[in-house]
């Protein structure tokens, strides 16, 4: 049970890091796009 949670917490981070890194992207894309505009 506790190797299912850390194995379960270890992924939750993984996907926190992934979904920041995303919402950075698009809001560098945009940024870009508005001073393109």
């Amino acid at each position: 049970m506790s190797r299912c949670g850390a194995a379960a917490a270890q992924i939750f981070t993984v996907y926190e890091n992934f979904s920041g890194k995303i919402v950075s992207v698009l809001i560098l894309y945009n940024s870009l796009f508005l001073i393109d505009m």
